[in-house]
């Protein structure tokens, strides 16, 4: 940044060459026996001896050679700019993603997730224009501060004239636009938050809302949003522009108005031509640099919501990190047997208080298959996120031996690619071991099926993974909880939402590794539990053994 604060400093410099050289010139041409008086250029083609025709011709090379040589450094200086936009807005993202992924699991469970995506997504760009903008301030900015000083050496009287409307005008117009950008600012700010939530409920929901006949609903409700947001922008795009009209009206107005009073005082105003000249120049680089700089400031007022929404995200940078988790078992002395162990373990949720999980302890051996039945809302999901470490207890204990647990929910995440990129999930596409694929696969049963088809491990399964029913869905989800080797499986509801058959088989198949790996299933009803060499209620927070009466478990 300072090396760029260096580049603009120079840049500004060459547009004050620039302004300064068209006086000698013009000069010389009104007023040629004047010419040898003009400072360092007139000596020096005194001393060379270039007159008359000569010294014209001279000094328009001079003037083109300075005019493109200020061209060429300006076209590199805003390629300079441009580039460091673009490094900034990409290093925002980057750094908003980190800040954001590394968040407690809790963060999650508390933010809306479109409040996330519009982060990303539109605060980030929005910042990373504002950015540009203050980047055009400091370079409009130096250059007219350049040019003006250049200009008081030309002439202090219009200088300094001009200045002061500038200054005058520049300030309370940006006083009395300021809040009214803020404000547009920040309607457009919630509503698009608002838009993006029914694009995404809207879509998500499009079965229930065809069936239901609301497409209607919906859709006044994007009509309604949009209409802020276009009106905001609106709003942004008048403000913008009003502050330049007036500034550029009240400059032109005052340079007027100093030439009418010169020529009232009967001021020669043929000794001022060469002045007027750079002046006429300079107004041409001033306007249009006022111009943006107003112009940036406004868009910049509009978008401090955004700066402010990014400001608090990574303001929690240095307390996002690694949940703590589970923490190993040692490996040798007591309970080594046990794969996992919760001692007397504690949790609620923030901002309730009452414990959802109260005095919970359980030892499970290594190759033991446990289920945990239980009512909705009675803590068996809490209790599975506490054991994979995303969430922490508030009191008590909890010991994981081996560091690797599968899991599988109810609602499998799946991203909209190939069977293998599912499976091999968080695994660049070319880190991918096929046989460790096929071989997951082989264990969740649902290989044949892959090796059937032509396209194989390059099915694209569809967004959720629509191509695919939902008993080979779980399966694929099994297949990706076994591809890296667990030592624990974990499966959470994963068969509630399907039909009695398909859970049977998808159970047979868990059942297939009974002794190899610890298994822990979470379920609403016993029909997911046979196999089981244990079985635990969890109500009210409270886990207690159930009893077993010949192959059916006493619920």
């Amino acid at each position: 940044m300072i090396f760029l604060t260096g580049v603009m400093l120079i840049g500004a410099l060459l547009e004050a060459v620039g302004i300064s050289a068209i006086v000698p010139f013009v000069t010389l041409v009104t007023q040629e026996e004047a010419f040898s008086g003009i400072p360092v250029i007139g000596p020096v083609f005194t001393s060379l001896g270039i007159t008359s025709s000569g010294t014209v011709i001279a000094c328009i090379i001079l003037l083109i050679l300075v005019y493109v040589l200020k061209a060429l450094y300006l076209i590199l200086e805003r390629k300079m700019s441009a580039s460091f936009i673009g490094r900034f807005r990409s290093e925002l993202h980057d750094r908003a993603a980190a800040v954001l992924l590394s968040r407690p699991y809790v963060y999650f469970l508390e933010k809306n997730t479109v409040d996330m995506h519009k982060a990303l997504a539109t605060d980030t760009r929005k910042v990373s224009d504002a950015a540009a903008d203050i980047l055009t301030v400091m370079t409009e900015s130096t250059v007219c501060l350049m040019i003006v000083i250049t200009l008081f050496f030309i002439n202090p009287v219009i200088s300094t004239t001009v200045l002061l409307i500038v200054i005058f005008a520049f300030g309370l117009i940006n006083l009395r636009v300021r809040e009214k950008l803020r404000a547009a600012g920040r309607r457009a700010s919630d509503s698009e938050r608002q838009h993006n939530k029914w694009i995404n409920q809207g879509f998500a929901g499009i079965k229930e809302i065809k069936h239901l006949h609301t497409e209607e609903f919906i859709a006044e409700r994007l009509k309604e949003t949009q209409k802020i947001i276009c009106d905001s922008e609106a709003d942004k795009m008048f403000l913008r522009n009003f502050p330049k009209i007036v500034t550029e009206t009240l400059c032109i107005c005052g340079m007027l108005g100093v030439l009418a009073v010169m020529t009232l005082l009967r001021q020669p105003l043929l000794p001022l031509l060469p002045a007027l000249s750079a002046f006429a120049v300079a107004t041409v680089k001033l306007l249009p640099g006022a111009n943006r700089m107003t112009s940036a400031v406004s868009a910049v007022n509009y978008d401090l919501p955004a700066l402010e929404n990014i400001r608090q995200l990574l303001s929690a940078e240095n307390e996002a990190g690694e949940n703590p988790g589970a923490v190993p078992l040692p490996e040798s002395g007591e309970k080594t047997e046990f794969a996992v162990s919760f001692r007397q373990v504690s949790y609620h949720y923030p901002g309730t208080e009452e414990n959802i999980l109260e005095d919970v302890s359980v030892d499970i051996r290594h190759g033991e298959t446990v289920g945990i039945i239980g009512p909705s809302g009675a803590g068996k999901t809490t209790f599975v996120d506490i054991l994979l470490g995303l969430l922490v207890p508030d009191r008590g204990l909890v010991s994981v031996r081996g560091e690797r647990i599968g899991y599988i929910p109810q609602n499998l995440f799946m991203i909209d690619d190939s069977v293998r990129a599912n499976v091999a999930f968080g695994c660049e596409e070319d880190e991918a071991d096929d046989g460790q694929v096929w071989k997951c696969l082989d264990e969740a049963q649902i290989a044949d099926y892959f090796r059937d088809i032509p396209e194989g491990l390059d099915l694209q399964i569809g967004e959720r993974g629509t191509r695919l029913s939902g008993g080979q869905i779980q399966r694929v989800g099994i297949a990706r909880a076994l591809y890296r080797n667990p030592d624990i499986l974990v499966l959470d509801e994963a068969t509630s939402a399907l039909d009695l058959e398909t859970e049977a088989a998808v159970m047979k198949t868990v059942g297939s590794m009974h002794r190899r790996k610890t298994i822990i299933i979470v379920a609403h009803g016993a029909g997911a539990l046979t196999g089981c060499d244990r079985v635990f209620r969890m109500e009210d927070g409270r886990l207690t053994a159930v009893h077993q009466s010949g192959y059916e478990w006493i619920i």
